[in-house]
């Protein structure tokens, strides 16, 4: 399932393009070794960023399709891509395990919707 879930696009999506996000987080990680705090705070502001951008992209094309439930859509595919794309930074820069057990495993847990902030 981890496969799955960490597995990274391997078309552009116009919704969302995640394809460089993995060399821009590795990136980061080397920036920032050994500071997991800094590297924390700037994963934060570049999907902050990115979620910004995709968000005003939604709105766009909403106003010029007036289509709400294709809106909607968009809107949760991005929010999906981006608590996979921060799976996918913290089991590979934050909690790396190269063979992890059960106990090690992790996993994202949903606990509400998709409010506004």
């Amino acid at each position: 399932m981890d496969s799955v879930v960490t597995q990274a696009q391997s078309e552009p999506d116009e919704r969302f393009d995640t394809r460089g996000s993995p060399p821009r987080f590795d990136a980061l990680a080397a920036k920032h070794a050994g500071r997991e705090d800094l590297f924390r705070s700037a994963v934060a502001q570049l999907l902050k960023a990115e979620l910004v951008a995709a968000r005003d992209t939604a709105q766009a094309v909403l106003l010029k399709d007036r289509h709400g439930r294709r809106c909607a859509e968009r809107l949760c595919f991005v929010q999906d891509e981006i608590i996979r794309i921060l799976f996918s930074a913290a089991t590979r820069h934050l909690y790396h395990s190269p063979i992890p057990s059960g106990a090690e495993r992790m996993a994202v847990v949903a606990t509400g919707g998709y409010g506004a902030d």
